[in-house]
């Protein structure tokens, strides 16, 4: 998958895949500070339990995405009460 890396000397540049990049290639251009650790995903199961521990109504054709928007969704309607 085609990436945006960054390197101090030589700017950035898009790479096929991060793994391309080589030393000194990263993908935060803030060079000052580390990359963030990116969080893991949600399992769809996962999502499937806390959208029901929330009282949703889950329906097993929903995606990954379509859960994490009703989750969304749940939270901000109940932020509004």
């Amino acid at each position: 998958m085609k990436c945006w890396m960054y390197h101090k000397e030589h700017g950035g540049r898009i790479f096929d895949d991060a793994a391309d990049a080589g030393e000194g290639w990263q993908d935060n251009p803030n060079f000052d500070e580390p990359a963030p650790d990116p969080e893991p995903e949600a399992t769809l199961s996962e999502l499937r339990g806390i959208a029901k521990e929330l009282g949703i109504k889950v329906d097993k054709r929903w995606s990954r995405d379509t859960l994490i928007e009703k989750i969304q969704d749940h939270g901000d309607s109940s932020d509004d009460n």
